[in-house]
């Protein structure tokens, strides 16, 4: 029996891809050997208010990679950046063919990198 294929669901795969020292066009990834047999896709986590920012967006490069999707949102600990702007780069990027989610969002108090207000 064929061991079934795996689908990681939360991953920061910009963290992975940094630690790996692989950078775009990201033709060195093989997901494979660096993810791997059993690896088959993985949701992306787009938290992060620079992995909006127009001049810094690293999810659409990113989401060329095959069998990537991406989950948009606000990670609790950058609460206290969200205004209007970033709510609609939010919404602009889950307009992409990829993207499967909203996420990550919700509170987090263990750390409190925003006020619990925010």
């Amino acid at each position: 029996m064929t061991a079934p294929k795996v689908v990681d669901t939360h991953v920061h795969l910009d963290e992975v891809l940094q630690r790996l020292k692989i950078h775009p066009p990201y033709d060195r990834l093989e997901p494979s050997k660096h993810f791997g047999p059993r690896y088959e896709a993985c949701i992306a986590q787009f938290c992060d208010p620079g992995a909006f920012a127009p001049s810094l967006a690293v999810f659409p490069d990113q989401l060329r990679l095959p069998h990537v999707y991406g989950a948009f949102g606000c990670h609790p600990h950058h609460a206290k950046y969200y205004d209007d702007k970033l709510e609609a780069r939010i919404i602009d990027a889950l307009e992409h063919p990829s993207a499967v989610a909203l996420g990550e969002t919700g509170l987090d108090y263990g750390k409190m990198r925003s006020p619990a207000a925010v």
